[in-house]
């Protein structure tokens, strides 16, 4: 069988000379390789995650980024990036430190990629002094071979007030 990559079509014939077929094998072979890359497209997918308090002041947030090429049967040259922020302090008053950002580890296989980041905060003035009042952004991002991306997210808190906190999920391509 060869192929006419230009007119999108293919010839088959029978081949009794072992010479010749490794000939045609070997330029198939390239052929394939050559259209599989330049059929390669970029994409990204992102999410930021936000938490606001009772007055909707952002407090704190989390983001997360993943690049990717990807040509309907693979996916490559996978990366990302994130950040936290906390407000220190908010135009209220209040203080919010960061506990860190971390990371999960990038899963990349042909057909798929994985990313996954964590921040976690927290805040000793949001009414009692004594009392603390933690929060944490977990955000998934998943990119496919043809192109698809999806995100998750986790929204934890606890302490003081908790209640009355306000979560934002802002998802960009």
């Amino acid at each position: 069988m060869s192929f006419d990559l230009e007119n999108n079509s293919y010839k088959t014939e029978k081949i009794v000379d072992p010479q010749k077929l490794e000939k045609i094998n070997s330029e198939s072979t390239k052929a394939t390789e050559m259209k599989s890359q330049s059929a390669r497209a970029s994409s990204s997918v992102g999410l930021t995650l936000k938490t606001s308090d009772p007055i909707g002041i952002v407090v704190c947030e989390t983001w997360q980024c993943m690049y990717y090429d990807y040509n309907g049967t693979s996916i490559s040259n996978v990366s990302r990036n994130g950040d936290d922020w906390a407000a220190n302090p908010t135009s209220a008053g209040t203080h919010w430190y960061k506990y860190g950002l971390t990371w999960g580890p990038l899963e990349v296989y042909s057909w798929y990629a994985r990313s996954n980041s964590k921040g976690e905060y927290y805040n000793y003035d949001f009414g009692n002094k004594n009392e603390i009042t933690e929060v944490t952004h977990d955000i998934t991002l998943k990119a496919y071979y043809d192109g698809s991306c999806e995100w998750f997210w986790v929204w934890e808190y606890s302490g003081e007030a908790w209640q009355l906190l306000r979560l934002s999920v802002v998802p960009w391509q």
